[in-house]
């Protein structure tokens, strides 16, 4: 039945070389976020000329256990220039350092590959009249757009993802823009095998490759846009918990997708039901090593102040300070383990809660701006699965 409501309703739900190990690994996150970034350049009439580099595959991280977790980075409106003084990959450990700022990333970052894939653009700005690899857009609000089939394609570059349908399926693809912007979007495939967009991923721990778009207006910017959008929409499947102030109640028809998107592990950090005994975190309501926490059933989330029910009042999906909350720890927890041990693996509730003491004391997080002020960023967005995303 799910699997039947799920591919009937997410239809309706669609919008539109050679490898080197880097020789100075990243280093351990902080968090604290830089105080500066690299100067971009923006000159609308510079144009690239030297290509040689386009499509080099850097190694940043591999995996020190574990079967790896597979994340490429790469940025778009990057001309020859600025990939050969360094800025571009200067940049791409930015955002590396910024996806793995917050936990549970942090503590488990040993079980991921982390690439960056050189994309020259022929001009360095986003504009009407210039061009750029990845055929990046902005559209209304902060929606961010690009060439998703371009984005894949680079992606594939790297020789440990070349025709591995299984390893690209839970590929999460980080696109930096370079533009002084406030906007990010995340563009979810489902959790459908890329092979041929239809055969359904089993699992609860939210399979299925995603490609996110961020710029930033400075360096803590960096961080929240690639937090928000790839740590929190691309790799853990969160909704986002913010609404508006309209009392608009979510649609049955729009309910009901959710409710069957959650079945396959996705929108965890959100509940559908009403029912508090039925929520994804009311064992930690019950948890007295919780009751410091900021934990509640909150009404309000996923765009609707009425029918949708989140954990928290502070949230990285609810645009407020401080980290992930309890469930969306866990469900970020529980991705990172399926992928990195395979199904054999098995969550355990007191395991975990002994894991999570660090975030329960901990009062630091990468984040302290207590809202952005520049408005939320764009829902997700579904990749058109008519539109193979495979190269050939």
């Amino acid at each position: 039945m799910f699997r039947m409501l799920l591919s009937g309703l997410a239809a309706l739900l669609l919008f539109a070389s050679g490898c080197s190990e880097d020789a100075d690994p990243a280093p351990a996150p902080s968090p604290e976020p830089p105080a500066r970034l690299p100067e971009p350049t923006f000159d609308p009439d510079y144009e690239s000329s030297d290509y040689s580099a386009d499509g080099e595959v850097v190694v940043l991280q591999r995996a020190k256990e574990g079967r790896g977790i597979d994340l490429v980075l790469m940025g778009d409106a990057y001309t020859d220039r600025m990939v050969a003084n360094g800025v571009y990959m200067r940049m791409m450990k930015q955002m590396a350092e910024a996806f793995f700022s917050e936990e549970p990333y942090r503590t488990f970052r040993r079980l991921f590959n982390v690439y960056a894939v050189k994309v020259v653009s022929p001009h360095e700005v986003v504009a009407e009249g210039k061009r750029t690899a990845l055929g990046v857009t902005f559209g209304e609000g902060t929606v961010i757009d690009g060439d998703h089939e371009t984005v894949a394609a680079y992606a594939q570059r790297v020789p440990e993802l070349q025709g591995n349908v299984e390893r690209l399926n839970e590929l999460v693809v980080l696109v930096l823009v370079n533009q002084i912007r406030w906007a990010g979007t995340c563009y979810p495939w489902g959790p459908f095998s890329l092979a041929d967009g239809e055969t359904l991923l089993e699992g609860d721990y939210g399979r299925g490759f995603s490609i996110t778009y961020s710029t930033y207006l400075d360096a803590e910017d960096l961080v929240y846009t690639v937090v928000h959008e790839a740590s929190g929409h691309g790799f853990a499947k969160l909704a986002d918990e913010y609404y508006y102030e309209d009392d608009t109640r979510i649609p049955d028809d729009v309910r009901e997708t959710q409710l069957a998107y959650q079945y396959y592990g996705y929108w965890r950090n959100l509940d559908y039901t009403g029912d508090l005994a039925r929520c994804a975190w009311s064992r930690y309501l019950a948890d007295e090593r919780y009751a410091g926490a900021d934990l509640g059933y909150y009404e309000g989330g996923d765009y609707y102040a009425r029918g949708v029910w989140r954990s928290s009042m502070q949230s990285l999906m609810l645009y407020t300070e401080g980290g992930f909350n309890p469930i969306s720890r866990e469900t970020i927890y529980r991705r990172i383990h399926k992928l990195a041990y395979g199904d054999e693996w098995q969550f355990d509730y007191e395991t975990f809660v002994q894991y999570d003491a660090v975030n329960r004391s901990r009062k630091l997080h990468a984040l302290r701006r207590p809202q952005p002020p520049h408005g939320p960023l764009a829902p997700p967005r579904w990749l058109d699965r008519t539109r193979p995303l495979l190269a050939e």
